[in-house]
């Protein structure tokens, strides 16, 4: 269950949107304490298709685990269908679910990678334009300008930042009207 511990969200989430270091902390603390104190599990597997792929992902290796060692006997029907042991699969995965989401709130990885997806608003401090395509080369470019296309990812290392290289959507009608 703890496999991808160390990946921000398991490798299951799919943000669509950038967020900054800082705003990502202060999202998972949020997370956390929203549903730390909620033994609900089932609502939490409802609001969250990401917790929901992460269990989804858990129990079939589980199942696949115990399939070798059940199958014979004709019991792993049995344990795939107990409601008791899903459960209990479940009230644990949520455990470790918001035991990482407070883990990565306080201190990230020593290295972590971050991609920026279009429609993201640029920030400066996170995100460049290679020199040819730069705002600069745009007379009135927006203050809120919109990421096209990620053309390299950047990187957090502990309190430094390599920025991702970006492409803004500013950038391409600055083309087309130049044609």
């Amino acid at each position: 269950m703890f496999e991808d511990f160390e990946s921000a969200d398991f490798k299951v989430s799919n943000d669509n949107l950038f967020k900054t270091p800082n705003q990502l902390k202060k999202d998972r603390f949020t997370y956390y304490m929203k549903w730390s104190g909620d033994s609900r599990v089932g609502q939490l597997i409802s609001e969250d298709e990401a917790f929901k792929r992460f269990l989804h992902t858990k129990w079939s290796k589980f199942v696949e685990g115990i399939k070798i060692r059940l199958d014979h006997e004709g019991l792993l029907s049995q344990v795939e269908e107990s409601t008791d042991i899903k459960s209990a699969f479940n009230q644990v995965g949520k455990s470790i679910w918001l035991l990482q989401k407070l883990a990565f709130a306080y201190e990230p990885a020593s290295a972590e990678i971050f991609h920026v997806p279009a429609g993201s608003t640029f920030h400066e401090d996170y995100m460049m334009e290679p020199l040819d395509m730069a705002a600069q080369n745009i007379s009135d470019a927006s203050p809120d300008r919109r990421v096209a296309l990620t053309t390299t990812p950047g990187f957090t290392l502990r309190n430094s930042i390599i920025q991702a290289q970006v492409c803004c959507t500013d950038f391409f009608s600055v083309m087309n009207a130049e044609e």
